[in-house]
């Protein structure tokens, strides 16, 4: 009896459990040894060091391109308005030159620029981005304007002694206190529209003029290049076809419908660009030719660039951008025009009063 108890002890799984397994098999209680765990933290610590390598190399690259960017576009020194108009907030100045540095296509088509011994200004515009939406309003360059005292001036030709005095001349005379300046040469509009694949525009009738080389014989939308935008925005002698028969549109209508062309070119403008913030490829494209192709002023940086973009997107998205053409009258029966109470009282809902604005210098 007592020789079957002490076998049955020291064969007991308590005794086998008190002093370990001997056939390598891990006991039921307690960690299995070190030898037999699988060595994770060698590989997650190349795949990590192999992710950090990663980003850092991609944030190098992305600031050698945003160095490159920030260093594409030309610069003006240019003294901006005061104001103190609490309503007036950010204005972007976009002005179209006919600089004849660099024109496409043949020169011929664009006349010269002797007659007033510089570039003018053929499209002005003002943008105005906010949480609401986006609001451009295209100004008439025939518009005039009291700049300086009781002198009347041409908006198209305030540029010719530089865009600075552009900037005064709309402070003065309309009392837009312009925040950031971009200026754009005919050969930059161009390049710039054609970076887009063209745009889409709608025609409301068959047009053409023989001095800008626009040729639409059909009425509708059409995919325009960058030439075909220029002659349609810089279009001044149009014809129109009516029953058959091309009709020329007086110098005032003309200029009027030249007007409306540069808010269907800029609608059109807008929507291309917004098509280009769901491609990043596309939109890295797009971002380095429209860097290469403008001229800031010296405040104005990338991240503003941005900042507007963002609020175009947004407004296109939600269908709050809103295109105007200022309301003018005709002086004598001419294609230059003047501000009348419709547009002073348009100006004052953004608060463009001449009275709250201040050139800087002056």
């Amino acid at each position: 009896m007592d020789s079957t108890c002490d076998e049955h002890t020291g064969d007991s799984p308590a005794s086998e459990h008190a002093e370990g397994s001997t056939d390598g098999v891990p006991p039921r209680s307690g960690r299995p040894p070190r030898s037999r765990a699988p060595r994770l933290w060698p590989r997650r610590r190349k795949i990590t060091v192999a992710l950090i390598a990663t980003v850092a190399t991609a944030s190098l690259a992305l600031g050698a391109d945003v160095a490159v960017l920030a260093h594409r576009p030309e610069r003006v020194g240019i003294a901006m308005p005061s104001t103190s108009s609490s309503a007036a907030g950010e204005t972007w100045l976009i002005l179209g030159t006919d600089s004849r540095a660099t024109v496409p296509g043949e020169q011929s088509r664009y006349g010269t620029t002797q007659d007033v011994g510089g570039s003018r200004a053929d499209i002005i515009t003002l943008v105005r981005p906010s949480e609401m939406g986006l609001t451009v309003i295209n100004l008439p360059r025939d518009l005039t304007i009291n700049s300086k005292g009781r002198e009347l001036d041409r908006l198209a030709t305030t540029y010719v002694s530089g865009p600075q005095n552009t900037v005064n001349a709309l402070c003065t005379g309309l009392g837009i206190p312009t925040t950031h300046l971009i200026t754009i040469d005919m050969a930059q509009f161009a390049d710039i529209i054609d970076s887009l694949g063209g745009i889409e525009v709608d025609i409301p009738e068959p047009v053409r003029d023989a001095y800008t080389g626009l040729n639409l014989t059909s009425a509708g939308p059409h995919r325009l290049t960058g030439i075909d935008a220029l002659a349609l925005v810089r279009s001044r002698h149009p014809e129109i076809l009516r029953d058959g028969t091309w009709v020329a549109m007086s110098e005032a209508d003309g200029a009027q419908r030249r007007s409306e062309s540069t808010a269907r070119v800029m609608q059109a403008v807008l929507s291309a660009v917004e098509k280009r913030f769901s491609n990043p490829l596309a939109l890295h494209q797009l971002a380095h030719t429209v860097a290469g192709n403008i001229t800031l002023d010296s405040n104005t940086g990338l991240r503003d660039l941005a900042e507007l973009g963002r609020h175009a997107s947004q407004a296109k998205k939600a269908g709050s951008t809103t295109i105007i053409d200022l309301p003018t009258e005709p002086r004598d029966e001419s294609i230059v025009v003047s501000p009348n109470h419709e547009s002073r009282e348009l100006l004052a809902q953004y608060g463009y009063s001449p009275k709250t604005c201040h050139p800087t210098g002056t």
